[in-house]
């Protein structure tokens, strides 16, 4: 999880992009996935939000989709 979030912190300081957005919205999933066993739900909104909201931007319906699972299962637990 630190690797991830030290890539996400690496991320805010360059130029946004496509590119890069796709990687912040795919690290915050990444990031999602390492989290859930532990039930850390609560950081799992936070990551998943931010990237709901970048995915929205891009109109990448693909990675929205894969977000919009997740927060359905976020809310069921």
């Amino acid at each position: 999880m630190a690797c991830f979030e030290q890539a996400l912190t690496a991320l805010a300081q360059i130029p946004e992009r496509r590119d890069t957005l796709e990687q912040a919205i795919d690290l915050r999933c990444d990031l999602r996935n390492a989290l859930r066993p532990l039930d850390e739900q609560a950081r799992i909104f936070d990551y998943l939000r931010p990237a709901e909201a970048f995915a929205e931007r891009l109109g990448d319906t693909q990675r929205l989709g894969r977000i919009a699972g997740y927060l359905c299962v976020y809310f069921s637990v």
